[in-house]
């Protein structure tokens, strides 16, 4: 073990020390957690459509592909989120995502104790219309279809172009907030009665020792996850901020003295603690 490992264990032990002794915990999961291209594209049955989906830049289409192979596959990310869902435990804690492209698996993972205010895959709405229904994928008749549509062209009995008709035809989408998703308008009531109890849980902490957890949150969207926290963690005199990145690690030089910034990947890091 050379000197980069044991300096990489003490971390763990560190930051696993500091949950352990912390009764309040705040928790953002960032685009470090998200589903990869590659985790579709090296795919030898799911790589030819979703590759074929990608060039046709049809982002429903290519969520569809991911939801269905979901469905099949246990979520990659759900041993390492399983695995910090326990080290929480006993814990009063609340989890905020940015995860987009989470499956059933990992949005009901940690239940009422989360918000995914940028959309989920575990919803639908119409694709056009912001205030309208929201729907949950597992019970929705025409995604059940689109599901059905993808086994045959897995099985070469039906063309891609011709699911991407019929997804367009349905008028539904992902309930989903996506910069690569511009003519879709996005329904925040989807997660509005969560983030209701997002905004209980950060009242609450006013004052009270807490630890602030950011695992791979991006620049993107900063204003949801990444300066809240820093805001948190400079006005809470009894807030303390551990941000893990693999790039964007740094933190501001305001709480220098009240944060740990952890050059890693965050994925990787809690797999390992």
């Amino acid at each position: 073990m050379n000197g980069n490992d044991i300096a990489a264990k003490d971390m763990r032990v560190r930051i696993k020390s500091a949950i352990e002794e912390s009764s309040k915990i705040l928790v953002g999961i960032g685009d470090e957690w998200r589903i990869s291209d590659e985790y579709m594209s090296d795919d030898p049955i799911y790589g030819p459509a979703y590759i074929k989906a990608g060039k046709m830049a049809d982002q429903m289409l290519m969520s569809a592909l991911i939801y269905h192979k979901l469905r099949k596959c246990k979520d990659p990310r759900i041993e390492a989120l399983e695995k910090l869902k326990d080290i929480l435990k006993g814990k009063d804690y609340f989890v905020i995502s940015s995860l987009y492209d989470s499956s059933e698996q990992v949005y009901n993972l940690f239940g009422e104790y989360s918000v995914f205010p940028f959309g989920t895959m575990a919803k639908m709405q119409a694709k056009t219309d912001s205030q309208g229904e929201i729907t949950i994928s597992e019970g929705s008749k025409i995604l059940s279809e689109i599901m059905k549509d993808i086994d045959a062209l897995l099985n070469k009995e039906l063309s891609i172009a011709e699911i991407q008709r019929r997804i367009a035809k349905s008028g539904l989408v992902f309930n989903q907030k996506r910069a690569d998703m511009r003519d879709t308008a996005y329904n925040e009531n989807g997660y509005l009665t969560a983030w209701q109890r997002y905004q209980d849980f950060i009242s609450s902490t006013m004052g009270k020792d807490l630890l602030i957890l950011e695992l791979g949150v991006s620049l993107d969207n900063p204003g949801v996850i990444r300066f809240p926290f820093e805001k948190m963690a400079y006005y809470n005199n009894k807030a303390y901020l551990v941000r893990i990145n693999e790039r964007l690690f740094q933190v501001s030089k305001e709480i220098s003295d009240k944060a740990l910034s952890v050059s890693d990947n965050s994925y990787s890091f809690i797999m390992e603690l």
